[in-house]
């Protein structure tokens, strides 16, 4: 009786998932990548582009995603993301690992869209900046030419990290992206539903530590060159009209949350918070494109080391431009980063062209100049260029 009686669990249990999963359809898609670079620095800054080659060097990158999508009766559309970075880059360490990739549920009805896990949060989604119309690998804001310039010595926390400068997301996005291999934090989010041009988002995340590719509890790095924060609520608005062959997109976002301490970097009594913004817009016409933004951190979201004197402690502040022309298959780019990161200075210049050879699949060419000074130092400036060929197929 009982083995009769579990068998026809197991039946219903059956029918009822079978029945269920003819309302979802799954599919799968994801992108490879190939680049083949030459870096030109400084040589006081050097470090080898690969073990054994100081300045040409072969990089690869993939991505993979498992995505299902249902609907009911009432119109709710819902579903998840799996990702897995097959090849992913640790921007701090260049090696290579296995992780996942925004991982996430979803909901989308009438009223808007939900989001719970590890998926961009609302500010980077609706973001407008130089990068919305780079071409290539992405220009200065979004490129690979990060991947093999060296600020060693410059105050950065290792000789490839990214801290030595701010790039166009707000802080907690970009010490997402600064971390390389790491998941994006856990959060809710939810974006209304477009009306008249304008869309509101808005996300919640209780631990910026808390990302998807670790345990709930793991701990912190206490050295870290960014501060922790908890509760962070983070998001804006975005606008998007077309008139004929006009499009204007424009975004204002922003983020708040409590600083979290860290160790060996703060003076007793002083209260941290997170303080970060943005603002961005492009236009588009007929073929033509072009694009800016600006944003600020404020010093009160930022760790310091004890010794650096009050008076020396400074915010991070940047912007962007970038144009572009696009022609049939072909399309080509010119965007500007300026970043000012606690008194270390970036700036950079990219000129990017690509070609849609097939679908799906883009060759490309980018070459991006850059220049750095240090806040502490007076050595000569840190200087030169990445030149990169690749492709990518999308699928």
């Amino acid at each position: 009786m009982k083995k009769i009686t579990l068998t026809s669990i197991a039946l219903a249990t059956l029918v009822a998932s079978t029945a269920f999963a003819d309302n979802v359809q799954v599919g799968a898609g994801g992108s490879v990548q190939f680049d083949a670079g030459v870096r030109s620095q400084t040589k006081a800054y050097q470090q080898n582009a690969s073990v054994n080659q100081k300045t040409g060097y072969f990089n690869s990158k993939a991505k993979a995603y498992l995505k299902a999508v249902g609907k009911n009766d009432n119109g709710l559309v819902y579903g998840a993301v799996a990702g897995l970075h097959t090849t992913a880059m640790n921007n701090a360490t260049k090696q290579l690992s296995n992780t996942n990739d925004r991982t996430y549920l979803f909901l989308e009805s009438a009223f808007g869209r939900i989001e719970l896990g590890s998926n961009y949060s609302a500010a980077k989604q609706m973001k407008v900046d130089a990068g919305s119309v780079a071409r290539a690998t992405g220009g200065t804001t979004d490129g690979v030419w990060t991947d093999v310039v060296s600020f060693a010595g410059m105050g950065a926390a290792n000789p490839y990290d990214a801290t030595f400068y701010m790039g166009s997301d707000l802080l907690t996005d970009y010490v997402s992206g600064v971390a390389g291999n790491a998941e994006e934090m856990r959060r809710v989010s939810y974006f209304t539903p477009r009306m008249n041009g304008f869309q509101f988002g808005l996300s919640y995340a209780p631990d910026s530590t808390n990302n998807g590719s670790g345990a709930v509890r793991e701990l912190a790095n206490a050295n870290a060159p960014f501060r922790d924060f908890k509760n962070v609520i983070n998001g804006g608005v975005n606008f998007t009209q077309q008139y004929d062959q006009l499009t204007l997109s424009l975004s204002a976002l922003g983020e708040t949350g409590q600083g979290a301490a860290v160790l060996g970097a703060d003076t007793p009594g002083v209260k941290h918070k997170l303080q970060s913004y943005s603002f961005g817009g492009s236009l588009t016409y007929a073929n033509f494109a072009l694009a800016a933004s600006y944003g600020a951190t404020t010093k009160k979201s930022l760790a310091f080391d004890v010794a650096t004197p009050v008076n020396n402690r400074k915010g991070s502040h940047f912007w962007t431009a970038g144009a572009s022309y696009v022609q049939g298959p072909m399309g080509a780019s010119l965007t500007y980063l300026n970043s000012n990161h606690q008194r270390n200075r970036l700036k950079a210049v990219a000129v990017g062209v690509d070609f849609a050879a097939a679908e799906g699949l883009k060759l490309y060419a980018e070459d991006t100049f850059f220049r750095a000074r240090s806040s502490t130092l007076t050595q000569a400036a840190n200087k030169g260029s990445v030149f990169v060929v690749g492709s990518q197929l999308s699928f």
